[in-house]
């Protein structure tokens, strides 16, 4: 741009404060309970995630439901929910789930047995507070 002293690569970083991608995945093998919750990753100080597309399964038999939420360390706030998903069949939320420093993506796999592989990940940016 003429006049300016940023590179037009630049531009995403300056105004909207894009700092990298943000990709998580994991695997658990269920315990006994009838329930079982798993937590992704916090969002630190100074940073606000930008979660676009998040996914949970049950590979080795099918859950009485599969819950997507963002957990704010008070509360759960659902995204999705499948109340009857055939074994190894994707949950998905999908929009622009802007979560700020200390929520986390959580998945609930409901009427699950010992030994279930279950998957989940999630996909979006990051972006810095202050630059």
């Amino acid at each position: 741009m003429a006049g300016c002293h940023v590179q037009p690569e630049q531009m995403f970083n300056l105004i909207f404060g894009y700092n990298a991608q943000y990709a998580e995945y994991v695997s658990t093998i269920t315990g006994a309970a009838p329930d079982r919750w798993v937590y992704l990753s916090e969002v630190p100080v100074g940073e606000v995630w930008v979660v676009t597309n998040i996914s949970a399964s049950d590979v080795t038999a099918a859950p009485s439901s599969i819950q997507l939420y963002v957990y704010d360390g008070a509360g759960y706030f659902s995204l999705a929910e499948d109340t009857s998903p055939v074994r190894a069949a994707m949950t998905v939320a999908q929009g622009w789930f802007v979560m700020k420093f200390g929520d986390r993506i959580a998945i609930r796999y409901r009427g699950v047995v010992a030994g279930h592989s279950t998957y989940g990940t999630a996909l979006g940016f990051k972006m810095k507070l202050t630059q």
